[in-house]
């Protein structure tokens, strides 16, 4: 899969705005993008003396890939995430991998790049758009083998709409956040996920009324 230089994207973007072709977008809008386009998250993409990134290698089946973000700030670490799941799913969206292998990206700390509440305006609205962007991918994705996992400890503070985006969910032992927890578990399931032991979880899924208790092999449980 082929894909555009980070200079490449930004000029085009712009010729495109200055040729004219974009005159159902209001000015105001026009010269946002303009001004995105200088703006220093792009200096994540492209930079020198950095090994270039394989798509190619990052799908091979049977392989596992960490990519560590652990230094970047939440909105690099945002850019970062939902840069990867628009390029599987570009990926998986081709006609000739709809039956093929099953690929599964994992965001950690997923309440980080997708917060619940943000205290500047224009970043919720940015993160709204993401989120809007977010269920369309794992709604169209998923029939295509291509699964978005978002794993948190601290789901009071991740989206709302992320969890609802999630047919299915993987709870361990959490106390503490029962406003958030009765919205979308039944009563008697609170109560038990607060008291679980380790290496123990309660899934539930979209379809199935009934919660199931699970055990996770190959934990140190004593």
């Amino acid at each position: 899969m082929d894909l555009i230089s980070k200079n490449n994207l930004i000029q085009g973007i712009k010729n495109y705005i200055r040729t004219g072709k974009a005159q159902y977008l209001h000015s105001s809008t026009t010269q946002a993008v303009l001004r995105a386009c200088e703006a220093k998250n792009f200096n994540l993409f492209d930079r020198i003396g950095y090994k270039k990134i394989s798509i190619k290698d990052l799908v091979k089946p049977g392989t596992i890939s960490v990519i560590d973000v652990f230094d970047l700030t939440d909105q690099e670490q945002r850019i970062v995430a939902l840069y990867f799941m628009l390029v599987f799913y570009r990926v998986k969206m081709k006609s000739e991998s709809r039956y093929k292998n099953i690929l599964a990206l994992v965001i950690d700390e997923a309440h980080r790049i997708f917060p619940r509440t943000s205290n500047i305006s224009a970043e919720k609205d940015y993160i709204d758009r993401i989120v809007s962007k977010v269920g369309e991918i794992t709604h169209r994705g998923r029939k295509r083998y291509y699964g978005v996992i978002f794993a948190t400890q601290s789901p009071k503070d991740l989206k709302k709409e992320i969890i609802t985006t999630c047919n299915t969910k993987i709870f361990f032992r959490i106390a503490g956040e029962t406003i958030l927890l009765s919205e979308i578990l039944e009563r008697h399931d609170i109560k038990e996920i607060a008291n679980l032991p380790v290496g123990f979880g309660i899934i539930t899924c979209q379809g199935i009324h009934k919660s199931i208790k699970v055990r996770f092999p190959h934990l140190n449980i004593k």
